[in-house]
């Protein structure tokens, strides 16, 4: 990739490490569930992916959401997936053989094989806390670019939290898992969770209006969702 400034290589390589964490592992077959269950469902009542005829996740990981994206949407939608980490794709390939064609390399900040207003959805699964505000412009400008007018900008994320019991219950979990996940080497970035209500300012402000949220109800949901319409 060619984006060698934002993508330091001790980033990079915690991306790779996370193919082979069983701990990461662990979390990431979690999320999926959740997502079943929970998330995709919101979603298709939403309407989100209603005359859709490109979907893109960022940040795809080993597919295991777009997976069951794919499964949930007409057979005539196209779906895609692009990761930073070249080994998770491989675990996802080799565990997905339907996304075989669907999974890339690329990363958030150029999405350089994605055509300008290309996309119908884009979605950004628990990958956006990763990135400090400074960065999350590029992304986001990047997004407005390859979507469509009118096109969706779906957000699944933790952002700092205001309901008590979720705030224990994140205040709990966060320490096991960062003792599970792969290891922090120096210079590996951290979690960035942002308010709310100022992250949604900033989505709207870079030419996006917001038009469906979940709430943190019930307070176990450690993530949201967020869904925004390119204006």
């Amino acid at each position: 990739m060619n984006n060698t400034e934002n993508n330091s290589p001790s980033h990079t390589e915690f991306y790779n490490e996370t193919a082979g964490n069983p701990g990461k592992r662990f979390n990431l077959g979690l999320r999926s569930k959740l997502y079943e269950k929970y998330y995709i469902p919101k979603l298709l009542e939403w309407g989100v992916f209603e005359a859709a005829k490109d979907v893109l996740e960022v940040g795809v990981g080993s597919g295991d959401k777009l997976s069951i994206t794919k499964k949930h949407l007409p057979e005539n939608i196209n779906t895609r997936g692009i990761d930073y980490s070249e080994r998770m794709l491989e675990v996802g390939r080799s565990k997905y053989p339907e996304l075989k064609n669907d999974l890339e390399q690329g990363d958030a900040y150029t999405l350089e094989n994605v055509e300008s207003e290309s996309q119908d959805v884009m979605m950004y699964y628990q990958i956006l806390h990763h990135f400090e505000a400074s960065e999350l412009k590029q992304i986001i400008d990047t997004a407005y670019d390859r979507l469509k007018v009118g096109g969706k900008l779906v957000i699944i994320d933790t952002f700092k939290l205001e309901n008590p019991i979720r705030k224990l219950l994140f205040n709990t979990i966060e320490p096991i898992y960062a003792v599970m996940s792969a290891r922090r080497k120096e210079g590996t970035k951290n979690y960035h969770n942002h308010p709310k209500d100022s992250f949604v300012q900033f989505i709207e402000n870079n030419g996006f209006r917001q038009i469906h949220e979940s709430g943190d109800k019930p307070p176990f949901f450690i993530s949201e969702i967020v869904v925004f319409e390119k204006i």
